[in-house]
Parts: structure tokens; sequence; C-alpha cells
């Protein structure tokens, strides 16, 4: 785990467990080293505005079995499409590389630019894990230290339903 996510759970007294795997890169491989890990499995997705000049970034996090309908989050957040972000934007926003993003990002998320949206299932999980900004690690939280943790960030959250 990186010594700034450490530090920054250290100092908020968030307790987590820390489980330490070969690098993952999609919810088929986090199957075959992350089944072990109790508790809801969220997958991450960096998305912005399509053909906005000045587009606004989203950090999705979600139950990692689902599919995203990105129609219907766009319809839900009132904007015409949504597209992933690129390689570029997701490092330049939160300091991330694919495989990598995590709601930790937020941490390096200085401005608050990028908007947090939660699916009301994770939200409601008693147990949650996701990469602490590192694919070879999963973290796991309680309800209550996940929601201590996203109420620290001062970037924009929405916990809708996704289906």
């Amino acid at each position: 785990m990186q010594p700034e996510v450490k530090q920054f759970l250290e100092q908020h007294q968030i307790s987590f467990i820390l489980y330490e795997h070969p690098a993952v890169f999609s919810v088929d491989q986090a199957d075959i080293y992350c089944k072990h890990i109790p508790g809801m499995h969220c997958k991450n997705l960096f998305l912005k505005e399509k053909e906005s000049k000045q587009p606004n970034y989203y950090l999705v996090v979600m139950n990692a079995y689902k599919r995203l309908n990105i129609n219907h989050l766009a319809k839900i957040l009132k904007l015409k499409k949504l597209t992933f972000g690129s390689e570029e934007e997701l490092l330049h926003y939160l300091k991330l590389t694919p495989g990598s993003v995590s709601p930790l990002g937020l941490i390096n998320d200085q401005h608050h630019a990028v908007k947090l949206i939660i699916d009301q299932e994770v939200w409601d999980a008693k147990q949650v894990n996701f990469h602490p900004n590192i694919n070879t690690a999963s973290l796991e939280f309680t309800q209550e230290q996940f929601h201590h943790l996203i109420n620290l960030f001062e970037n924009q959250k929405n916990i809708v339903k996704l289906d």
C-alpha cells in the first residue's frame, strides 16, 4: 500500500483490513486472486461528460458484478452523454493509472474536481473492499468506516440506484 494512503487512513482513524494479492486488472482476475476477501467487491469507473468543452468528471463506485448502463447514469445525472475518461485525465485528476482506480484516489484531487457517484447497493453494504490506489492489494472496510472515509472528501457526492 502506498505510504500516503496508509497515512491518510491512520490520520483519520479509519480502520481496515489489508489483503495483498497479485496485480488484477479486471473482475475476472479478481475472481481468481481475491475471491477469499469478504464483503462486497467494488469496481470504480472514471467517467466524463462526452462532447463538452469543460467536461465534468465522475468516479463511479459500484458492485464489481454489476454492469453499468452508462446511458441510464447520464439520465440520472441530467447529462447528454457520458464516456470513459482517458488515461491522461485519470492521471491528471486522481494521480492514478488504469486498474488502480479507487475512491482513495480522491485523496489526490486537491481541487475536488471529480464528482463521486456511489451505487446505493455499495453504500448499504455491511462490508466493502477496493484497491488502495494500487491493484496489488485490496482494503476491506466496514460500512461505518467506509461512510466515514467518503464523508471526509469534499468532492460532490451522489448516492444513486444503478440497475
